[in-house]
């Protein structure tokens, strides 16, 4: 038994590859029978395919991608670039929807990462000049992507943001933090927004865009490349993908238009394990002071992303320990002294200050049982799921279970003695931690606001995705088709990614009955204000309307009557407003969506209600 065991640690890349496809097929048998969803099956087929792979190419993987030596290329693909980018923004400046990118958007944005990835594979580090244009053109792709889509709407998008409004507003009127408020002890994101504001004069979308959005979308795709450019010995290729696959990944992409404390939390997770790996190297005591203030920024931003990065520090920790365990070579490692450390700041903080303990205790008291906190009946979530087909379902899930799935190839690659060291071993257990909670977590019914879980995989997988695509595709003998296919494969990715329900709002092709348009039109936003003026009491409309629109006026939701089919209890109590939107496509109900198969207009006139305004998108009864 000794004997063998270290040949089993020497390969231990294709213990864990075998393993996975065993748990893969485990995974698919018990999705079939307890779920019997399409789409969770894609999840562990892809996965088992993934680890297939890895054994199959292990032998003989390589992160060598060889560049072209085209003097004339990398102009042209850098012309090429800023030629379709400009054909992008005239797209949508000419758009025939309002409120609508084209779907042609989706496809020129595609095609610039594809310009992007031959850049990155065919570059020549000679060329020096040409990095920065690089990474700039990944900012670019990043700021389309996302703010084209604030840009169409002239309302927040989301639900979130309408809160986060409020509470800037409420600073900004009072001169100091609003009291008694969720993130009254969590206020660092609403203070930026807010010097923002009052500097800039800008309102709150703008000002959020031109601070936390826009630094969101730089900081961290700039720390995933110089942390994959320091992890594989001045890769830069690895490290410009990894950027590049951050910022059309789906739900980077959300937390980007959105703009929450959370994703601001975020910007604040690599600079500080970048300064305790690299920057103590040449000044320890600088990053160390660095480490400590960036944590305590971290710990005042937001509850769940501190306890994020609780985990990684205890798993990079935990890392170390196995890694020694296994090989007997000392490594340098984030101690527990810094968990610890962090530790006690996150949940003293949370305990005598912030009374987020409550929560965490409330949730653990009730098991993260999801049930307590679903707001909608199961039939609802069963009716909607059975009018969604297969193929909507397919290409609503198919980039980021795609993004997931093949980022183990390159999970693999950095925990194997051959090509990984003790650091790519560690990192490598980080990127998967929160792929893990999210997915397990979904799959058995418990609340962790899995969403969140799957934006921190996004970041911390980039980097061994990037390594996935270089490894998979340096297999092909040629060189000229390997630059084309992985330029080609992204490409298709990339469209995936951000034409998925998460990512893109707007334009709902290729996901007509799962997508949901998180904003409101001019007129919708002026039918708000023209109710409270002709009706002083309680306006009842749909939740999503409703919910974000009670910071500035009495509204309700009637979730129920719509539910029940039954809207008599509403006479003479309140004014109906009714947008045209949820009368024929699917609609936020509470944490699902809907759509109604039955005419809501036609339901309120034969219950006794008559119109009393029509703007053409709202309708308004009594």
């Amino acid at each position: 038994m000794n004997s063998e065991a270290p040949k089993l640690i020497q390969e231990f890349d294709k213990v864990l590859a075998i393993s996975g496809a065993i748990v893969s097929i485990i995974l698919i048998i018990y999705l079939n029978l307890k779920i019997g969803r399409f789409i969770y099956l894609l999840t562990g087929i892809l996965s088992f395919l993934s680890f297939v792979g890895w054994l199959i190419i292990r032998k003989k993987a390589s992160l060598n991608f060889p560049s072209l030596d085209y003097s004339v290329l990398p102009k042209l693909l850098i012309s090429l670039f800023f030629i379709v980018f400009t054909l992008d923004i005239i797209s949508l400046y000419i758009r025939p929807d309002l409120y609508q990118r084209p779907l042609i958007h989706f496809f020129l944005v595609s095609i610039l990462v594809g310009i992007t990835v031959l850049e990155i594979t065919t570059g020549n580090r000679n060329r020096q000049i040409y990095d920065f244009l690089i990474f700039f053109q990944i900012i670019l792709v990043g700021i389309l992507v996302t703010w084209s889509q604030l840009l169409v709407f002239p309302s927040l998008i989301g639900v979130d943001p309408w809160y986060h409004q409020h509470f800037t507003s409420e600073l900004l009127s009072k001169h100091f933090v609003p009291e008694h408020e969720l993130y009254s002890k969590l206020p660092l994101y609403h203070i930026l927004v807010a010097c923002t504001t009052a500097i800039s004069e800008l309102d709150y979308k703008f000002a959020t865009m031109f601070s936390a959005s826009l630094a969101h979308i730089i900081c961290i795709s700039s720390f995933v490349f110089l942390f994959a450019k320091r992890l594989f010995q001045n890769n830069y290729k690895v490290a410009y993908l990894a950027s590049l696959l951050l910022v059309i990944s789906n739900n980077y992409i959300y937390m980007s238009y959105t703009s929450l404390p959370n994703s601001f939390a975020m910007i604040f997770v690599f600079p500080i394990f970048y300064c305790m790996l690299f920057l103590k190297e040449k000044r320890p005591l600088t990053a160390a002071s660095l480490s400590i203030f960036l944590s305590l920024v971290l710990v005042l931003s937001h509850t769940i992303t501190s306890f994020f990065m609780c985990i990684i520090l205890f798993v990079f920790w935990v890392g170390s320990l196995i890694y020694y365990y296994m090989y007997k070579e000392k490594n340098d490692f984030i101690g527990i002294n810094f968990f610890i450390l962090f530790a006690t700041f996150m949940f003293g903080w949370w305990t005598f200050v912030s009374g987020h303990i409550n929560s965490l205790a409330s949730l653990i008291k009730w098991g993260f049982n999801a049930d307590y906190f679903s707001m909608v009946p199961k039939d609802i979530s069963l009716e909607t799921l059975s009018k969604i087909s297969i193929l909507e379902q397919f290409f609503d899930n198919i980039g980021m279970f795609s993004f997931f799935s093949l980022s183990f190839i390159g999970c693999l690659y950095m925990v194997s003695r051959k090509y990984g060291n003790s650091l790519k071993f560690r990192i490598a257990l980080i990127a998967i931690i929160p792929l893990i909670i999210g997915f397990f977590s979904l799959i058995f019914g418990k609340f962790v606001i899995v969403q969140r879980w799957w934006y921190f995989s996004q970041v911390t997988l980039a980097i061994p995705l990037s390594v996935s695509l270089l490894v998979l595709f340096n297999r092909i003998k040629n060189n000229n088709m390997k630059h084309l296919c992985i330029s080609g494969f992204t490409t298709i990715l990339a469209f995936f990614l951000i034409t998925n329900s998460l990512s893109n709002i707007d334009n709902h092709a290729l996901a007509p009955k799962s997508s949901v348009t998180f904003s409101f039109t001019s007129s919708e936003l002026q039918a708000m204000k023209t109710g409270s003026c002709i009706w002083d009491g309680t306006i009842k409309t749909d939740w999503y309307y409703a919910y974000t629109q009670k910071y500035y006026f009495n509204t309700e939701p009637f979730d129920t009557e719509m539910y029940d089919d039954n809207f008599s209890v509403l006479k003479g109590s309140s004014l109906i407003l009714v947008r045209e939107y949820v009368l024929n496509n699917p609609f936020s109900f509470r944490n699902s969506i809907k759509l109604l198969d039955y005419d809501l207009n036609m339901k309120l006139e034969k219950s006794g209600f008559s119109s009393v305004y029509d703007n053409g998108l709202v309708e308004g009864y009594i």
